[in-house]
């Protein structure tokens, strides 16, 4: 699979918009694991990046602050889990 159609799998969650990473996306999910982002803001500001770094180094990645596919997959788990869980109440 090419790194596009890759990146079009995270589209339906909202880490990816118009082609592009959505920070308030990522975010969210950020703060749905635990990791103290302060506000949900759309910024990647240094608070944003640090607790991005933690939660690759928390999933066995590398932790280099950058947005891939296995940061992708494993940040998307983490905004289905916080849907699913609101559905279920």
């Amino acid at each position: 699979m090419a790194t596009w159609e890759k990146l079009l799998m995270f589209d339906s969650c909202g880490l990816i918009v118009n082609g592009a990473v959505n920070v308030q996306g990522v975010q969210q999910a950020l703060l749905n694991a635990g990791f103290q982002i302060g506000k949900v803001d759309g910024v990647a500001g240094p608070q944003t990046k640090k607790m991005l770094v933690a939660f690759q180094k928390s999933k066995g990645l590398r932790g280099d602050g950058v947005i891939g596919i296995q940061t992708l997959r494993l940040l998307a788990e983490h905004l289905e889990e916080h849907s699913e869980s609101a559905v279920d109440k």
